[in-house]
């Protein structure tokens, strides 16, 4: 009997580690990645990365967008100086059960890409580390998304669909159908003005082509006035680890056309209680008497704002959204 119990507890040991970390073995045994409302796929086939990213409805996975095709390998492309993608093999890809982690080759560099589920919310935290094993001339390095479904409202807050860092005050672009939606949120905590001097940080949204989105290191240049469009002229160069860190929404129960507001949530989450109360002091014209910001040091600007907003009827609408959001 002793014996017995031994063996059911080896057993038992043996299959709660290969839950909690898993290695893709083979190519019809994807790695999954996975919470009560995001869910994502990854999978070796042909010497390339493949990826689904699914949502939970009504009981059901529904996907909502794939890694777009022609990478460098899986959703991840590697621009060269030439503007050809630079070709790569996928190394590896595993999950301890919260973070997908992918390894490929990319031109004889290191490329590392870890994917995590978010604590609150429909989302993942995603950064794309490109490591140079020596001194390498680029023109971009992005991640590239295609959503599954036609879209019937779109989202990018510039003409054209392509945002540089210069344009990033809510950064967002963001497709939906319906209830299902997906987005993409720069993490601009991790942008420092070195890193953007070399070359600039960029969403993209392609609605004709997919529609695809994409996030990453693009140069850009002014199209016209207060439009941007990557400019095709520029390269950069790079000895030292570059990093492409980002949020991805994937929900197939937002309010349609309203997907909007988990975006607001986050943005408020993740970067504005943190700065706001700095904001309009840092902001302050050489003229501006300091009195006009004695309010920051008793109360936070939401709070100030809202109670400026209630003096005035016909903005009521827009404060009972607001408190909704918020």
């Amino acid at each position: 009997m002793r014996t017995n119990w031994v063996l059911i507890l080896v057993i038992f040991s043996f299959s709660t580690l290969t839950t909690r970390s898993e290695t893709q073995m083979s190519p019809s045994s994807p790695i999954i990645l996975s919470n009560e409302r995001v869910r994502v796929e990854a999978w070796i086939a042909d010497g390339q990365l493949h990826e689904r990213y699914l949502a939970r409805s009504e009981g059901q996975w529904m996907q909502i967008a794939t890694a777009a095709d022609g990478g460098a390998t899986g959703p991840s492309a590697v621009i060269g100086e030439d503007q050809a993608i630079v070709p790569g093999n996928v190394l590896k890809i595993a999950s301890d059960g919260k973070e997908l982690v992918e390894e490929f080759a990319v031109g004889g560099h290191q490329v590392i890409r870890n994917v995590r589920l978010c604590s609150q919310g429909p989302w993942l935290y995603v950064t794309t580390r490109l490591q140079p094993t020596a001194q390498v001339k680029l023109h971009a390095f992005v991640d590239r998304f295609r959503f599954s479904h036609q879209p019937d409202w779109s989202f990018a807050p510039s003409v054209g669909g392509y945002i540089p860092d210069a344009q990033y005050k809510a950064p967002l672009i963001l497709v939906q159908s319906g209830a299902l939606a997906f987005g993409i949120v720069p993490d601009v905590g991790v942008l420092d003005r070195k890193t953007l001097q070399q070359c600039n940080h960029s969403l993209d949204l392609d609605v004709p082509a997919g529609p695809t989105l994409s996030v990453g290191f693009v140069p850009a240049r002014m199209a016209y006035h207060s439009v941007f469009e990557p400019d095709r002229t520029r390269t950069w160069t790079d000895d030292v680890a570059r990093v492409n860190s980002y949020y991805l929404l994937i929900t197939a129960t937002a309010e349609p056309g309203a997907a909007y507001r988990e975006a607001v949530r986050l943005h408020w989450r993740c970067f504005g209680r943190l700065e706001q109360v700095h904001a309009a002091e840092q902001q302050r014209g050489t003229e501006t008497p300091d009195s006009a910001y004695e309010w920051l040091k008793s109360m936070s600007p939401m709070e100030q704002q809202i109670e400026t907003d209630k003096r005035f009827p016909g903005l009521a609408l827009w404060d009972d959204w607001r408190k909704v959001v918020w």
